[in-house]
């Protein structure tokens, strides 16, 4: 995190006169005071990149960062040599652990604890198929939900990856096993397979009928 100047950055050329003292500031973990020395961030700015930070959100370059909070093109040009996107493994803060899963949680669960709509949960839930949610300028920007829905998620969501889903088995080794996919007997005439209990039966009759038969003694005379 980058060390204060201990003043606002009033005018236009003091951002870049703080970029040539080594000045910079860590968006993913500033604190307030600091994120207040830039030159145009306003108390609000400051608490909503905040929550999100305490929340697990991770900015991943200025482009967040503007579309988060709507800055105008020169406000991003002052701030853009002073700001350092380093990514983390953990949040700044233990989160809470009543956060909503948002790349896991079903329907039911973002309608009941987020307060969407059945229409936005289920938009939510078929561009998640296509992948996970990295954070709420992502969804934001897939979903173009209105900027109060997504205000409302600040402090709620969290953007854990999705867990794998389960493993087909492999066909080789289930042919090994002597599973489902293993070549069974060969169809006979008329697309049905042969029956090795009634051809066993079969055969057992046709000894049997055999047997009674006999051979034929010759005849003598008396």
């Amino acid at each position: 995190m980058g060390q204060g100047l201990g003043q606002r950055l009033g005018d236009a050329l003091a951002p870049r006169r703080a970029a040539t003292q080594d000045w910079r500031l860590d968006v993913n973990r500033a604190s307030a005071a600091e994120w207040q020395q830039l030159p145009g961030c306003t108390a609000p700015q400051a608490d909503l990149l905040l929550r999100l930070q305490r929340g697990g959100v991770q900015l991943s370059g200025v482009e967040d960062l503007q579309r988060l909070l709507n800055l105008d093109p020169l406000t991003l040009e002052q701030w853009r040599p002073l700001l350092v996107f380093r990514w983390y493994d953990a949040p700044a803060t233990i989160q809470n652990p009543l956060l909503v899963p948002l790349n896991q949680a079903g329907g039911q669960v973002l309608q009941e604890q987020l307060g969407l709509s059945p229409d936005r949960s289920r938009r939510l839930l078929r561009e998640r198929g296509r992948g996970p949610f990295l954070d709420l300028a992502d969804l934001q920007l897939r979903l173009q939900f209105p900027p109060q829905v997504i205000e409302a998620m600040i402090g709620k969501v969290e953007f854990t990856p999705a867990e794998p889903g389960p493993r087909l088995p492999d066909p080789q080794t289930s042919i090994a096993n002597g599973g489902p996919t293993a070549a069974g007997p060969v169809e006979g005439a008329g697309g049905r397979r042969p029956n090795p209990k009634r051809s066993g039966g079969e055969r057992q009759t046709e000894g049997r009928q055999e047997g009674r038969r006999g051979p034929k003694l010759p005849l003598t005379k008396g």
